[in-house]
């Protein structure tokens, strides 16, 4: 790909593009450059591919111009992309918050990185071609609200899910009390906001969050 994140690893295949979630160290916990990084992706993923220019008639000879940067192209420009995978590079989907980097924000740097969460989040819910979220490892906080912010879900057996948010006096704030109540019965919504008990991904697939569960972390190369 012409466009290179620090933080997210993509990788085309056929017509899907495969996002990697890529802080393994961290086990892909979300940094506010990460959380940048995925909302300007998304914002990409939504430009319409240019289409085909005319030919152009012939042109009189010109001057030699000095040469020009080539310009970088967005994945969507750069192909026609029908769908998007989500996953985690390393053992984890996503742990959530950062919270070693929490600890040295300022008010100013909690202001922002709560805006650049949720905006992320709405943003990918936003895009125009079919995403799934290919779930494996641990899916906690962020994890979960981007997971729920896809058009679908898969998990690989044993991946535990949790919204931890209310454990730690804070709450789920890019969007998962939202759209969490519309994917599975209310009551069991708040039931997993409000005690920060985790799940499983039967449990999920019983309740209707998870499409469908499988050792399906190998389709995305671990």
């Amino acid at each position: 790909m012409c466009v290179a994140y620090a933080t997210l690893e993509l990788r085309t295949v056929g017509s899907v593009l495969m996002v990697g979630l890529n802080r393994p160290d961290s086990l892909n916990a979300v940094s506010t450059q990460m959380a940048r990084e995925f909302g300007e992706l998304a914002r990409e993923l939504s430009v319409p591919p240019q289409p085909p220019q005319p030919p152009q008639p012939p042109q009189p000879p010109q001057p030699p111009q000095p040469p020009q940067p080539p310009q970088q192209q967005t994945p969507a420009q750069q192909r026609s992309i029908t769908a998007v995978v989500l996953f985690g590079k390393g053992r984890a989907f996503c742990t959530g918050r950062d919270l070693k980097e929490s600890k040295t924000h300022t008010e100013a740097d909690r202001a922002e990185f709560q805006h650049l969460v949720r905006d992320a989040c709405d943003r990918w819910a936003e895009v125009p071609m079919p995403t799934i979220a290919a779930i494996h490892g641990f899916c906690f906080g962020w994890g979960v609200e981007v997971a729920v912010a896809a058009d679908m879900r898969v998990a690989a057996a044993g991946t535990v899910f949790c919204l931890p948010e209310t454990s730690l006096a804070i709450y789920p704030g890019a969007g998962g009390t939202v759209r969490l109540p519309q994917l599975i019965p209310v009551g069991i919504a708040k039931e997993l906001i409000f005690t920060a008990r985790r799940f499983t991904p039967q449990e999920g697939h019983q309740w209707g969050l998870i499409n469908k569960y499988s050792l399906l972390w190998y389709l995305c190369g671990h």
